[in-house]
């Protein structure tokens, strides 16, 4: 069974997943370590895993997938951590599911294409269905509140009304905003890798967004290393129940 990818930009976000894994080893490449281990499932059985601390930013996170995608052979990567959230109705803790990412900071809109979009690649990037409803059934059955929806990535912490106002206003369906997941996104998909982006709101964009992160920072870490372990239960149970290996 190939190992699943996780991976999560801040110590913060990292160490609870980390805390859980068995036989765990580590490695050094260009700088990021990498944490090998097993992750306890629901059940009894075991998950190879691969968990790096990306660092805060797009080229960090970019540098991370492609060295865990050469030297760890996953063919799937889970970003996870926190995120400030754009949707209505949204609480700090809830979860929100990427159905799609963009990379809201990037505009070359003199060469004729669309806000975010750079050319010869979409502008959006697709998780698999299969992954959210995975994610929608477990949610569901532990009553998690969760919106599902466009994750959209730039390398600027969100929180000035006019930063809201012009993603908003050029990204539809817009659930919530971080600094990592479309980079993930875009390199996974030029190596034909999965992807699944799992957030916990540490703060709403625009609403003391930098207070309420550090504040919740924490608990959003928790709270989404405890949806990624339930996924990856769900995962390797459906895996086994068609003979997948």
């Amino acid at each position: 069974m190939s190992p699943i990818g996780i991976i999560a930009a801040m110590e913060e976000e990292i160490c609870h997943l980390r805390a859980m894994l068995t036989e765990q080893t580590a490695a050094i490449h260009a700088g990021i370590t990498f944490y090998s281990g097993h992750m306890p499932l629901q059940g009894g059985c075991q998950r190879p895993v691969v968990l790096a601390q990306s660092g805060i930013g797009k080229v960090n996170a970019a540098l991370t997938t492609q060295l865990m995608i050469d030297r760890y052979d996953v063919d799937l990567i889970v970003n996870t951590g926190s995120a400030g959230g754009l949707g209505k109705s949204q609480q700090i803790g809830d979860f929100v599911v990427a159905r799609q990412l963009c990379h809201h900071d990037i505009d070359v809109t003199l060469l004729g294409v669309a806000p975010g979009e750079l050319p010869g690649l979409p502008r959006y990037y697709d998780v698999k269905t299969e992954y959210i409803e995975l994610l929608h059934a477990i949610a569901s059955q532990q009553h998690i509140p969760y919106h599902t929806g466009v994750i959209a990535t730039g390398e600027s912490f969100i929180y000035r009304p006019e930063q809201v106002a012009y993603i908003t206003r050029h990204f539809t369906d817009v659930i919530a905003c971080e600094m990592e997941a479309a980079a993930v996104a875009q390199v996974a998909f030029l190596n034909q890798v999965d992807v699944v982006v799992i957030r916990s709101l540490s703060d709403i964009a625009g609403q003391t967004a930098e207070i309420n992160f550090a504040k919740y920072l924490d608990l959003a870490s928790r709270r989404s290393s405890q949806l990624v372990r339930a996924f990856l239960s769900r995962l390797s149970s459906s895996a086994e129940s068609v003979g997948v290996e």
